[in-house]
């Protein structure tokens, strides 16, 4: 499937609560919050990232495998192709222990990226803790993410799926614009955003 989202950095702490009780108080139900724990799978000279695929495995409510390629950014559009399936507690805990592991699954995931580049020398190239919070406002699923590095910084950033990029741009803008926030559209994936905390 084609994922198409719209991606908004967020300045601070401060300006991720103001958001989020924002779009609390307007939401029509309360917020789902879920903390995830992902791991970005590449080879030693990240020979997948260099050509715009993303291996991922998250562990949250669910244990899920994302294989991403393609992915095109612009003002905070993101649109990439993306895989996903779901793995057991021993399929997820053997191919963190053993990454080239994931080749004997059959998983969507894992037969692209074999028909796509081989069985590649894979390895964990690193994690970051993300706490997404979910909310349903009108005509939109708001998700607001709290991304945790290594190194103990933190980064956020608002996430919306759609499909007219225009108009939930406008959207967002029209909130921001409401409490006063300052954002700037989004130009790295979480995955980037680490490599530059990392390398």
């Amino acid at each position: 499937m084609i994922e198409s989202e719209i991606k908004f950095e967020l300045p601070d702490r401060d300006s991720f609560l103001r958001l989020r009780d924002h779009f609390q108080r307007l939401s029509t139900a309360s917020a789902a919050t879920e903390n995830q724990l992902n791991h970005y799978l590449d080879t030693a000279d990240l020979r997948l990232s260099r050509t715009l695929v993303m291996l991922r495995l998250r562990d949250g409510k669910e244990k899920i495998l994302t294989l991403k390629s393609g992915t095109r950014v612009e003002e905070g559009h993101f649109r990439a192709r993306e895989l996903e399936a779901a793995l057991s507690e021993e399929e997820f805990r053997r191919v963190l222990e053993d990454p080239p592991s994931l080749y004997r699954l059959d998983l969507p995931p894992a037969a692209v990226l074999r028909r796509e580049f081989g069985e590649l020398p894979l390895q964990k190239i690193g994690s970051l803790a993300n706490t997404r919070t979910r909310l349903q406002v009108e005509e939109y699923t708001v998700e607001l993410d709290r991304m945790e590095f290594p190194d103990g910084s933190e980064e956020y950033e608002l996430e919306i799926e759609a499909e007219d990029s225009d108009k939930a741009r406008a959207w967002c803008q029209e909130h921001f614009q409401i409490l006063g926030l300052t954002s700037r559209p989004s130009t790295e994936t979480k995955f980037q955003r680490l490599l530059r905390k990392i390398r």
